[in-house]
């Protein structure tokens, strides 16, 4: 947000979020005025630097998935995810 353009950057960000749709919002690393307008009008966020205020505030929502990921060519990124969760792969 230290862009000249800052008021633009934050309608560009608050655009993809609405554009994901999100069930919760949690923001960190922002001044406190950019925080502030980029959290207004979302019912469930999270603005906080702590990482241990978001994953309170996840707890409960994120679950792990309950079927069988399956991957191939057309999506590679499940088998990337497998991977890190059974750690064999170098990405932390």
């Amino acid at each position: 947000m230290a862009r000249p353009d800052a008021d633009n950057e934050i309608v560009r960000r608050r655009n993809a979020m609405v554009m994901a749709d999100p069930r919760q919002v949690l923001l960190c690393g922002l001044a406190p005025q950019a925080a502030a307008t980029m959290g207004r009008g979302w019912g469930n966020c999270i603005l906080a630097d702590a990482y241990e205020d978001h994953v309170q505030a996840l707890r409960g929502v994120i679950r792990r998935p309950t079927h069988i990921l399956r991957w191939g060519r057309t999506n590679l990124g499940v088998g990337l995810y497998r991977a890190r969760q059974e750690r064999k792969c170098g990405f932390r």
